[in-house]
């Protein structure tokens, strides 16, 4: 069961104790002593593996800083409470009476359960929990209140170590910034000198990361920031308290502007898929239109290569940027791409070589990059192919270059779920022969999906479940992480480019030195994926939204 509500607060405190401390017993002995001596009302449960949890019930809930503080302060008493459970609000979680253990086994009150009822539905009053309070936290819980503005600089952010890396490429390791932690409900005691200050940190992040104030304010209802949300509980009325929030929101807008970083902006998605009118006239859109017809004559040609799944999702990308640039010529670096296919950018400098030199290839390469410039590449038919699109007409739907959730599943399950988009109630069998792929592959990816409930049979026909939310599922599988990991990573290495670039008056591609905005900014540059406004975003949307040349200089993907 998680321990914080939806806005980072918790009704119960649980206290964990562990069984493979050889102090177990004698702690939770004393801590239930402490607590009675207290008049702190409180249940206790056994786990099969010989640890206890002791519940306290609470009548008003603590916000997940003052609950941590105070079982982390509980826990420099006894050596086998386990303060981890209290630590992030977001997940942190605990297993009640009655649950299954991993193991074998439930886990067993050891309270009488009548006396367990009575004290979960009387609760502990505020002033039991005052008095627990001044017991435990007699110095500390004066400093969490909102201080005055320091009139000093802010105190340097300590270094916050690499944590795992996410989803399927292990090299993007997540370097959490400290105002994300403090938002998703991890303690900022030693790290702001406040809690006004911690809440501007995190907001500065937020909208610099291109966070509509709808999505924040969704985010502080719905438990997506829930640290956030109990840095505002101390404004107990509704009306202040979003005073507050809209108050602090534009004042984070104001301060990303003044320091020069672009507030991203969702790109506004248009449809131009058959339209006849703008396709006879030749449009931009049009042309690509035609090109896509043709995306199944180029798979075939792909699927031939060493590397064709990915040639074949790298022009998919090419479509989409082209689509969404309004241009047949496309400047877009590698490192665009790379967030566009879910892969590494080293992976489509090579596979961009690739499909450019493959005969008869839609892509051409017409320029190369230089400085901030990146490579310019020409989308166009052969001779041969233009005939043929003439009598081809592109089927409804929209082109992705791949949608998050299947830099998790993989281009396989990918280019199956495609299949399947455009040409509903197909066979196992007639999904192989339209996609290219073998016939395990095809099984492997179907069975995944319909596991997931993306997709479902019907009198052995396989459809698209609607209602799955694909963005959900991402989100669940880490992909939205890996993806601000990359985007953080190619931040900082186009950085130290422009510094490069910067340090060489010398070269024919030197640029004027930085400005003291433009220099890698941890908190403020650390990429953190917005809430969707639509639920079929794709990394070239994100991509879109990720500006990569140099601040107020170049609005291009250059990278």
């Amino acid at each position: 069961m998680m321990i914080y509500s939806e806005i980072g607060t918790a009704s119960t405190i649980c206290l964990d104790f562990d069984a493979k401390h050889a102090s177990m017993v004698q702690d939770l002995e004393d801590c239930q002593s402490w607590l009675d001596s207290l008049d702190v009302l409180y249940v206790v449960d056994r786990s099969v593996s010989g640890g206890h949890h002791v519940y306290v019930p609470l009548v008003e809930a603590l916000d997940c800083h003052l609950a941590r503080f105070l079982v982390e302060q509980l826990g420099t008493w006894w050596d086998s409470l386990d303060p981890s459970p209290h630590r992030v609000a977001k997940h942190g979680c605990i297993r009640v009476p009655g649950s299954r253990h991993k193991n074998g086994g439930y886990q067993e009150l050891v309270t009488n359960f009548d006396h367990a009822a009575t004290i979960f539905e009387i609760r502990n009053s505020a002033e039991a929990v005052a008095l627990l309070l001044e017991a435990a936290l007699p110095l500390q819980v004066e400093t969490h209140g909102d201080a005055s503005p320091s009139t000093g600089p802010a105190p340097a952010a300590p270094t916050v170590p690499p944590a795992r890396s996410y989803g399927t490429s292990p090299k993007y390791h997540r370097t959490k910034s400290l105002a994300r932690s403090i938002a998703e409900g991890a303690s900022y005691e030693g790290l702001y000198s406040s809690p006004s200050e911690a809440r501007m940190a995190a907001m500065c992040s937020l909208v610099a990361s291109g966070w509509s104030d709808d999505q924040i304010h969704t985010g502080l209802i719905n438990g997506q920031l829930p640290g956030l949300a109990a840095l505002y509980q101390k404004y107990r009325d509704q009306g202040s308290r979003q005073t507050r929030i809209n108050a602090e929101i534009s004042k984070a807008r104001n301060f990303a502007e003044k320091q020069g970083h672009p507030l991203r902006k969702v790109p506004v998605r248009k449809s131009h898929i058959n339209d006849t009118i703008n396709s006879q006239r030749g449009d931009t859109h049009g042309e690509i239109r035609r090109m896509r017809a043709l995306l199944d004559l180029f798979d075939l040609r792909l699927a031939k290569q060493r590397s064709g799944i990915y040639l074949r999702f790298l022009l998919r990308a090419l479509f989409e940027f082209s689509h969404k640039t309004g241009k047949t010529r496309v400047a877009v670096g590698c490192r665009a791409l790379a967030v566009a296919m879910g892969v590494d950018h080293s992976t489509v400098a090579r596979r961009l070589k690739d499909l450019a030199a493959l005969p008869d290839s839609p892509v051409t390469k017409v320029k190369s990059g230089h400085g901030l410039e990146a490579d310019e590449y020409e989308l166009s038919l052969a001779p041969a192919d233009a005939l043929v699109a003439n009598d081809r007409r592109l089927a409804a739907g929209k082109i992705y270059s791949i949608r998050p959730v299947f830099r998790a599943l993989g281009p396989v399950a990918a280019l199956v779920y495609e299949s399947i988009e455009k040409t509903p109630h197909q066979s196992r069998q007639t999904i192989a022969r339209s996609t290219g792929l073998s016939g395990t592959a095809v099984y492997d990816a179907l069975r995944t999906m319909a596991e997931l409930g993306m997709i479902e049979i019907v009198h052995g026909e396989w459809r698209i479940v609607r209602s799955a939310n694909l963005r959900l599922l991402a989100d669940m599988m880490g992909v939205l992480d890996e993806i601000s990991a990359q985007i953080s990573l190619y931040r900082a290495q186009r950085q130290t480019w422009h510094e490069t670039l910067a340090s060489r008056p010398t070269s024919p591609l030197y640029i004027a030195p930085l400005a003291e905005h433009e220099i890698y900014d941890h908190e403020m540059n650390e990429y953190w994926v917005p809430p969707d406004d639509y639920p079929d975003r794709s990394l070239v949307d994100i991509a879109l939204m990720t500006p990569y040349a140099r601040i107020g200089q170049t609005q291009g993907l250059a990278a």
